[in-house]
């Protein structure tokens, strides 16, 4: 069952400006939210993404050293396949090639600044609700995957199975038609010596006597020579 964006998410927020960070911050804790981790330095935000692994990144743009951009670009090199952790930049710049550049390089959301703190919550929301359905359909694909490598692997082991019955069948079928060639030719080896023998003398009797039958034993089924 899905469960709703727990306040428990880990945000990473990188800002040049602390003043900018503590407003961010104050914003999350009234909304609810506890696990977030801040920096005024670009250059540590991969650092920090990998320690953390935060759910959510909220970045600005226009920072010394490293740019917003150059900060998108390092993340989605450490960011595994097949993961999603939305960004939400927060910028002054509010030009529109500002704005293509920032969505560009891997950016989910764009707000300006001065930001008004019920549309951060807002925004923050919406992509931590994005991210729980990803999240979620992930592991019901890891689910059904694993069901269908079950499956193959059981009709594998079935079709096996039914190989290994009809060869012991085909093996019963040899014995059984052997028997019968060997006990047909007895018979008319018989009739034969009988048309020969002068008249009166009586033959020994060729093949199994009656109160002699041999039983044939294959895989645990006895079949009776007659």
């Amino acid at each position: 069952m899905l469960q709703p964006p727990a306040t428990t998410a880990t945000i990473l927020i990188i800002d040049d400006q602390e003043s900018n960070l503590r407003l961010l911050e104050r914003v999350l804790i009234s909304a609810g939210y506890q696990a977030f981790v801040s920096s005024t330095d670009p250059l540590k935000a991969v650092d920090l993404y990998r320690q953390y692994r935060p759910d959510l990144v909220v970045l600005d743009l226009h920072m010394p050293m490293l740019d917003g951009i150059g900060v998108l670009e390092r993340l989605n090199e450490h960011m595994p396949e097949g993961t999603y952790v939305p960004v939400l930049v927060i910028t002054g710049d509010l030009s529109p090639t500002t704005k293509q550049r920032a969505l560009s390089a891997g950016a989910k959301d764009f707000l300006g600044k001065p930001f008004d703190p019920l549309e951060v919550v807002l925004r923050i929301k919406n992509l931590l609700e994005a991210r729980s359905l990803y999240v979620e359909l992930q592991r019901q694909n890891e689910v059904l995957e694993e069901k269908v490598a079950q499956r193959r692997y059981e009709l594998e082991d079935a079709q096996l199975e039914i190989l290994e019955r009809l060869g012991r069948t085909a093996e019963f079928r040899d014995d059984v038609l052997r028997v019968a060639q060997t006990h047909s030719g007895l018979e008319r080896r018989s009739e034969r010596l009988e048309r020969h023998a002068p008249s009166g003398e009586r033959l020994p009797v060729l093949g199994p006597k009656p109160h002699h039958r041999r039983v044939i034993a294959k895989r645990g089924r006895q079949i009776p020579l007659l």
